[in-house]
Formats: C-alpha cells, structure tokens, sequence
C-alpha cells in the first residue's frame, strides 16, 4: 500500500460539504496530460482553463490532476475519486475533461463511478480496497462490487 501513503486522510474539498450543502454546484475534474502541470513541465493545457469560462452565477469547483508521465495515472484517478467523493452533495453536477492520457483517466474515472456509484463518507480503507481491485481487474468486471460496497453507503 505504499503507492497510497501519499493520499489525504481528508480532501481539502471535504471541509466544504460540512459547511455548505446548499444550493447545487458543478465539479469539474480536470485530468492533464502527460508530463503537464508535474514537475518537468509547469505548462498547463487547455483542460485546466475551461471553468473559468463557466458562467460566474454557478458555484464551480475546480478539482485539478496534473500529468505524471503515465506513472501513477491510476492512482491519480482514484485520488479524484476521493476528492469528489468528498465534496458532492446531492444535485450537484460532474463534468470530466481530460487532455491526452488525462482523457482515458477521465474515462476510467466515469466508469468507476457508474460501475459502483459515489461512495459517501469513504475512508482511508476503502479507497485502499478500490485501488487494489481496479489494479487486479481494471474495468472492474469481476471485481465483487458489493464486497467493494460492504459497509459504505454510495450515491447512485
């Protein structure tokens, strides 16, 4: 599990949903390509500018993955999981965009998300288990998604 010790035990999103769960927002996930936005290259793409041409009366928030060369795109993608699973209250909208391999983990994203919903109030383990299973079987087609699901409540 060393490839997660890096993650959050909270989003810095988190904070947001136990103080506003107001009106609806949209969360835009951001996937960068390759290499953009890491360390060999501060240049962003395109994919990073676009909600700033959302309209301004809509709440947006901006949930960004930089590229890293490919290594750790997965557990880059279940990072954006956590983090949207964080924030989203329900009616609130998500839009993915990806540029260059951020666009198949923008992909793989969505797909986790309609193969086992959005869990609420996940924590350090699930995330752990979720990353395990979509490393032993990536589309997730014979994974146990209710084992998966055991013990979290999930939007769906």
């Amino acid at each position: 599990m060393a490839i997660l010790s890096h993650l959050p035990r909270q989003s810095k999103y988190a904070r947001h949903k136990r103080e506003k769960q107001g009106s609806p927002k949209l969360l835009f996930v951001a996937f960068d390509g390759t290499w953009h936005g890491s360390v060999k290259s501060s240049k962003e793409t395109v994919v990073s500018s676009l909600p700033d041409l959302i309209s301004k009366g809509e709440e947006v928030r901006k949930i960004r993955v930089n590229g890293l060369g490919g290594w750790g795109t997965r557990r880059n993608v279940i990072t954006a999981y956590r983090n949207i699973a964080d924030d989203y209250n329900k009616g609130d909208r998500i839009i993915f965009c990806g540029y260059s391999r951020g666009a198949w983990a923008a992909r793989y994203l969505a797909m986790i998300i309609e193969c086992l919903g959005l869990v609420r109030d996940g924590d350090t383990e699930f995330f752990k288990r979720l990353y395990d299973a979509c490393k032993k079987d990536p589309y997730l087609t014979k994974a146990n998604k209710d084992d998966l699901r055991r013990n979290y409540k999930c939007w769906s």
